[in-house]
């Protein structure tokens, strides 16, 4: 943890690790934060937390429906430079605090309603405490290569990479 003028913030200790698991369809995202488990986690179980980092800098976020549990949804838009909405959303299938996060995750109005032509992850979060730090890991699995494909062809890395780096300037609780 870092203090800054008086208020606290996350510190990433190295730059975010991004790898793409070909055989597997999966994308896996790797951080490492000197901080303690509970603030890390705070960044998932928080609405208003998830918002400041959400998504890229330029596509800022807001959550309307937030039911973090097992069997809830989150639904969640991104707003691009344009004034484009993305429309996007959460299930919630696990929920082991603070230990870990197991949603799928897609794009459209709902769950029920999600976009046809995006695609669509289950992604497990884990945080692990490790020595001097709390290791955070995204692992989003696809379906098919072709989805993995798409996702990278979104810019999938670019974005995750971008938002993860506005977390280092988050105000602690």
């Amino acid at each position: 943890m870092v203090y800054q003028g008086g208020i606290s913030i996350l510190f990433a200790m190295a730059p975010p690790r991004f790898e793409v698991d070909k055989p597997n369809n999966a994308l896996i995202i790797t951080v490492d934060f000197s901080t303690d488990i509970e603030t890390v986690w705070a960044l998932w179980s928080n609405p208003r937390k998830l918002e400041e980092w959400w998504g890229p800098p330029e596509h800022p976020c807001v959550f309307s429906v937030f039911d973090f549990r097992p069997g809830g949804e989150a639904r969640y838009e991104m707003t691009g430079p344009d004034g484009t909405r993305y429309p996007g959303w959460w299930q919630v299938l696990e929920v082991e605090a603070p230990t870990l996060l197991r949603i799928t995750d897609g794009f459209g109005d709902s769950p029920e309603l999600p976009s046809p032509e995006m695609p669509v992850s289950t992604t497990s979060i884990t945080f692990t405490q490790v020595p001097d730090a709390v290791r955070m890991t995204i692992n989003s699995y696809y379906d098919s290569a072709q989805e993995l494909e798409y996702a990278l062809d979104l810019n999938m890395e670019q974005g995750f990479m971008s938002a993860l780096g506005q977390i280092e300037y988050l105000q602690r609780d």
